[in-house]
């Protein structure tokens, strides 16, 4: 997908740089409005609803 071959461990030190503060920070940004999302047969979804 032509992200060069040190991309693994480049993704690698990346993600452990990250803070729990930076992952909360991140999803208070993003993650404004709640959504559900259902998966399954209709007859059992609507059985919900």
């Amino acid at each position: 997908i032509g992200l060069g071959v040190e991309f693994d461990t480049l993704f690698q030190q990346d993600v452990t740089r990250v803070t729990p503060e930076m992952a909360q920070a991140a999803a208070n940004r993003y993650f404004i409005e709640p959504y559900i999302s259902l998966v399954g047969p209709a007859v059992a979804i609507n059985f919900l609803g």
